[in-house]
């Protein structure tokens, strides 16, 4: 997969997935495994805006705007997010087109 097809890719939260917003950051329910998460900023930041149907290319430089990073440091944000929320089964990853990606896309 090219870099500007990973950077098009979209994050959804699975059905079994609840999130609400609190005072100190996120708060994410995973109630197939009756497990929760609490997300700081800036996770919270990326989960917000991903989850809100920002692609990764639309993400980057709203975190450097929010943040004050490099690019490469937004990025890897991004992808350390995507990485460890995938594997904890808190996302899915898809295409634009709607197409489930099984694998972990952002290296």
């Amino acid at each position: 997969m090219s870099k500007q097809n990973r950077h098009s890719l979209l994050a959804t939260a699975p059905s079994h997935i609840l999130w609400t917003v609190e005072h100190n950051g996120i708060r994410i329910f995973n109630r197939q495994s009756d497990r929760h998460y609490v997300l700081e900023y800036p996770a919270a930041a990326v989960w917000d805006l991903l989850i809100r149907k920002r692609s990764i290319a639309q993400l980057i430089p709203i975190l450097r705007a929010i943040q004050q990073v490099s690019a490469g440091e937004a990025v890897a944000l991004v992808q350390q997010c995507l990485k460890d929320w995938h594997q904890q089964g808190l996302i899915e990853i898809e295409e634009p087109d709607g197409e489930s990606v099984d694998h972990h896309p952002v290296q």
